[in-house]
């Protein structure tokens, strides 16, 4: 049996045994508290450096919420304001359209005025033409004496004279 001890070397082994044991009741008793609350701290770092990337992230989110909506607001506007211009265009237009329709009635409307009062005005003059022409051509034959062929040729040369 001294051959198989001597095998195992089980009292090496015994000695070992006390010795690790008695390093880790050491390691336990003074360094065990501290490696624990260093991983404790760690740890509660790393927890709040996640919380806040996460606390980060959802403002971040947030905030794209946030400028999206105003960008969709501002984009709407934006519409609304380009067909409120198109629609005061297009008023504008029809008032124009409108204005210059009235401006070429009442143009209209004096150009017609003032061609009949012209053409009246033509009318009395071509008649005071012709009763001064009856005038004179009844004073010319009053002054002469004609006979038939006579006051037939005066009235034609007076007539051609028109």
């Amino acid at each position: 049996m001294e051959g198989v001890l001597q095998i195992l070397k089980i009292p090496e082994l015994i000695g070992n045994l006390l010795a690790f044991a008695l390093l880790f009741w050491l390691l336990k008793k003074f360094l065990w508290g501290y490696i624990l609350e260093t991983i404790d701290k760690r740890k509660r770092s790393i927890e709040l450096a996640y919380q806040e990337v996460e606390n980060r992230q959802r403002e971040a989110e947030k905030l794209k919420r946030q400028l999206e909506e105003r960008l969709a607001r501002i984009d709407e506007e934006a519409h609304e304001r380009l067909e409120q211009a198109a629609r005061e265009g297009r008023q504008l237009a029809e008032e124009i359209r409108a204005a210059a329709e009235s401006q070429r009635e009442k143009m209209l409307i004096r150009a017609q005025t003032d061609i009949a009062r012209e053409r009246e005005k033509a009318r009395v003059e071509l008649n005071n033409y012709a009763v001064d022409l009856a005038i004179d051509i009844s004073e010319k034959l009053l002054r002469q004496k004609l006979d038939r062929e006579e006051h037939r040729r005066l009235v034609q040369a007076l007539t051609e004279g028109l």
